[in-house]
């Protein structure tokens, strides 16, 4: 799950260890080991903006501009399970 105790956001990852250079957006890339590799999210075709950490209790906002940048440069549908998001 994206956060301690949820029930979504979780999913399928590689290991980069040869990638230095791409952000972490907190959904498709995630920065660890001190900067020395990424965990990258396997998508098929549609991302959720739960997998970017969008919570239906608080500020969305960045959750839902990370997951409709990446879904836009990898041509993705955007989905989400009904909710309700501030942004």
């Amino acid at each position: 799950a994206y956060y301690e105790g949820g029930t979504r956001g979780g999913g399928e990852f590689v290991a980069d260890l040869q990638d230095l250079t791409t952000a972490d957006d907190g959904g498709s890339c995630f920065v660890v080991l001190n900067n020395t590799a990424r965990w990258k999210r396997i998508f098929d075709d549609r991302v959720d903006v739960v997998d970017f950490g969008a919570k239906s209790d608080e500020d969305a906002t960045i959750a839902f501009e990370n997951a409709f940048k990446y879904a836009g440069e990898h041509k993705k549908i955007i989905t989400s399970e009904a909710s309700t998001y501030f942004i």
